[in-house]
């Protein structure tokens, strides 16, 4: 078993459990922590479509996307401070006032009447909260395993895919009798007690580091990695468009007559389907590399919607819709979850790990901050079927990218672990 160090750290022996109950208590307080973050996040169709229809149908359907992608800006662009805070204080200092501030949001959210209220209530205090949520159980998962850190962390990534099936269609079947804002207060109160026992449960294999792991909010050195350089660019296209079939999808079947019907189940089935997208590519990725599975499923995204998204816009039928939200929501989850495993394969210290993905999350804050926006701008400025034509290119392209420097990325470190196994066999073979 391993050894803690001084309390700086972990002493030089240290090698991560790989289990026992605080790891996979931890792994627990990581798919709730998700749940209620990214997961709650996934409903965005909901909220787009009741602004859209009903709170702020006078604004158009890009100003309704800031809303959303503020709270994913947030989610991101704070990891990197997160990331550090964690390593500084523990998940536990971290994750506890996060989630009273989630809760502030959701509950000052249900008495908003204006788009500004609206945006500052969910797109800035909800989004902020949701930032210190969603980084603590990624970042110490990450540290107490090393042979199964892909599943465990598809574990706890495949927290946003069962909260992006649940919290669509609670909203939806609690909107209609109790009205927009009490269903809000309902969910803060479901959120305020998930969150108190994910808070319980969570720890860390290592001691705080305290002020000694300031410098990472500020530091820059992480990019002079080349190849985390671009598995960044890369993400960053991929981000782009990832999220459009989340948002758009749902309107586009709520304006077919004949599958209008199908709308709320469209986002469930793209969640849905992305819940064993997050698991059985990362126990996948355990065995075959982490680099192996993410790039394909990356290609696979540009494709899927390329190929099965634009038949739907001028042939609108139910199998096809749910065959596009299957596909599209597996590899979208098995993006999302082997993307971290890939970053700490790109580590040089495991303790770099929350730094790092937390400049990852910076660069993904970005892309998800414009690329909604931008998609809405296409939406509102073109008529009829270019409409959809327009943003589905652009979230196929962009992803299609992306996936050209994420297999760059991706030859570049198999070459670099190949090398080494050459090294150590040469080695090996020196001694005998």
């Amino acid at each position: 078993m391993s050894t803690l160090g001084a309390p700086g750290g972990p002493g030089p022996g240290f090698s991560p459990p790989d289990g026992g109950l605080q790891a996979w208590l931890t792994v627990t307080a990581g798919f709730i922590a998700q749940f209620c973050s990214f997961g709650f996040l996934n409903a965005m169709g909901i909220f787009h479509h009741v602004y859209q229809e009903d709170l702020l149908k006078e604004n158009s359907a890009s100003q309704i996307s800031w809303i959303l992608t503020f709270q994913f800006f947030l989610m991101f662009f704070l990891g990197q401070t997160m990331g550090v805070a964690v390593d500084m204080w523990g998940p536990k200092m971290v994750l506890i006032p996060s989630s009273i501030v989630a809760v502030t949001g959701l509950i000052l959210l249900s008495f908003a009447k204006t788009y500004w209220q609206v945006f500052l209530a969910q797109g800035v205090v909800f989004g902020i909260g949701v930032a210190g949520i969603f980084m603590p159980g990624l970042v110490v998962t990450g540290q107490f395993f090393a042979r199964r850190r892909g599943m465990a962390m598809g574990i706890v990534a495949a927290g946003s895919s069962v909260g992006g099936v649940v919290f669509p269609i609670f909203l939806h079947n609690m909107l209609e009798p109790h009205g927009f804002s009490n269903t809000l207060r309902y969910t803060a109160a479901m959120m305020a007690g998930l969150m108190a026992i994910a808070c319980a449960c969570i720890s860390s294999p290592f001691p705080p580091k305290g002020w000694v792991a300031r410098r990472g909010v500020v530091s820059l050195e992480s990019f002079k990695k080349k190849e985390y350089l671009l598995f960044c660019i890369g993400a960053f296209f991929v981000f782009w468009g990832l999220f459009g079939p989340f948002d758009y999808l749902p309107q586009q079947t709520s304006q077919t007559p004949k599958l209008s019907s199908l709308s709320i189940y469209s986002i469930v089935i793209l969640n849905g389907a992305s819940l064993p997208g997050r698991i059985i590519p990362a126990i996948l990725a355990d065995k075959f590399g982490r680099f192996n599975i993410i790039i394909p499923i990356v290609f696979l995204c540009s494709i899927s919607v390329m190929a099965m998204w634009i038949p739907l816009v001028y042939y609108p039928n139910l199998v096809g819709i749910i065959l596009f939200a299957i596909v599209f929501g597996f590899v979208s989850g098995g993006f999302l979850s082997v993307m971290n495993p890939c970053i700490a394969d790109l580590c040089d210290n495991i303790q770099e790990l929350g730094t790092r993905i937390g400049g990852f999350l910076m660069v993904a804050a970005v892309a998800s901050l414009t690329g909604l926006p931008i998609q809405g701008v296409i939406f509102d400025k073109l008529e009829g079927n270019d409409r959809f034509m327009g943003l589905i290119t652009f979230s196929g392209v962009t992803m299609g990218i992306g996936a050209g420097f994420v297999s760059w990325a991706g030859v570049r470190v198999n070459g670099i672990i190949a090398r080494r196994k050459r090294e150590e066999f040469g080695l090996q073979r020196r001694e005998v």
